[in-house]
């Protein structure tokens, strides 16, 4: 003789509860999942730096040009009175990150991009890669970074474009 379990059917209410505790839980976890992100893109500055224009070197001869179509036009001039080269004699060498600058910035064209936190990455036809990142506090000046070498070149913009961050002014007093 065999014996027959019956599970004993669940009323209705106990039907509803499980639902609604299952929809309670789909909502907890997308609730979480959204805070989450919200947090995750509130840390993310996006930052929005126009680079497009011309840019000179600080102690170089070096003359680059950001173009709005992302190329990156190189140019390169007389060094003579540039502070870096001022005292070097005529027939003495070059440091070796003014070498490496020098050799890698041929008078030419490249391709830049720029990502949404303010780096701008320059690639060279020779496959060299540059580095720098904008900030809105100093617009007018970037440190081009080489990536093989870490050496790093200062530029400053051309025609100056207002910061859009006001920077603190030492002189005048605290706001009360």
């Amino acid at each position: 003789m065999e014996i027959q379990e019956t599970k004993p059917e669940k009323s209705a209410r106990a039907k509803h509860i499980e639902v609604i505790m299952l929809v309670f839980a789909v909502l907890g976890v997308l609730g979480l999942v959204t805070m989450g992100a919200k947090q995750i893109l509130d840390t993310v500055t996006i930052v929005n730096v126009p680079v497009e224009g011309e840019w000179v070197a600080s102690d170089k001869a070096w003359v680059v040009n950001f173009r709005p179509d992302k190329s990156f036009l190189i140019a390169t001039g007389p060094a003579q009175n540039t502070p870096a080269l001022a005292g070097r004699s005529e027939g003495s060498e070059p440091k070796p990150a003014e070498r490496a600058w020098s050799d890698a910035w041929a008078a030419g064209e490249a391709k830049y991009s720029i990502d949404a936190r303010g780096t701008v990455w320059v690639t060279l036809k020779n496959g060299r890669t540059y580095t720098a990142t904008l900030t809105p506090s100093y617009p007018n000046q970037m440190d081009l970074i080489d990536s093989e070498t870490g050496s790093v070149g200062l530029f400053m913009r051309s025609a100056p474009i207002k910061a859009s961050v006001p920077l603190p002014n030492k002189a005048s007093p605290p706001p009360q």
